[in-house]
């Protein structure tokens, strides 16, 4: 009887010794969280006065941006998801990009400071669009879309991975990609060319 419980005892221990494993996880393959710190109250606070009317009067936007004179704002629309107004009267642009299945239409209507690079080039604003759905870089000529009052964009790449995580435009033949791995713990971050 004794033979049999001291078996038990040095198996059980044993195994309790082998199952303790110190290894950490390896941070490049897994999001772990080091710290976790609740946020109770906001640290600043700031009341605005003298507020300014704009006259702007718009249902279903969500994000803006600024580039110079003009004012890129975000919409839920189907027809028309970026509005353009001047700066500083709100002069009504032009309304461009459109939601659908076609070849320069987007999946979805793409945030205007969220994967989207604007940038200057001779004289005229340009955006690169990623497209989340379609996996495709679209870009957008802001200043020949407001003259024309039509839709000057042309597909740059229509082979990226759908649904990366993040998206930024180095330039117009490199770009930062970072996508979910396996279980959706792991970040492939790398550069395509």
């Amino acid at each position: 009887m004794n033979k049999i419980i001291y078996t038990s005892f040095v198996t059980l221990m044993l195994s309790t010794l082998f199952s303790c494993d110190n290894n950490k996880l390896d941070h490049q393959k897994y999001m772990t969280l080091d710290s976790l710190e609740y946020v109770l109250e906001f640290p600043n606070e700031f009341v605005i006065h003298n507020k300014k009317e704009t006259g702007i009067d718009l249902v279903g936007v969500w994000d803006f941006a600024i580039q110079d004179s003009i004012m890129i704002l975000s919409t839920r629309k189907k027809n028309g998801v970026w509005k353009f107004l001047s700066l500083p009267e709100y002069h009504h642009l032009g309304d461009f990009l459109h939601v659908g299945e076609g070849p320069l239409e987007l999946s979805s209507s793409p945030s205007v400071s969220d994967k989207v690079k604007i940038t200057k080039e001779n004289n005229r604003y340009h955006a690169y669009i990623y497209d989340f759905g379609y996996g495709k870089l679209l870009k957008l000529d802001i200043n020949q879309s407001i003259k024309h009052q039509e839709l000057f964009i042309s597909t740059i790449n229509d082979s990226l991975p759908q649904y990366l995580f993040d998206f930024l435009v180095i330039d117009t033949d490199t770009y930062f990609c970072k996508e979910i791995g396996n279980m959706e713990t792991q970040q492939f971050r790398y550069l395509l060319y």
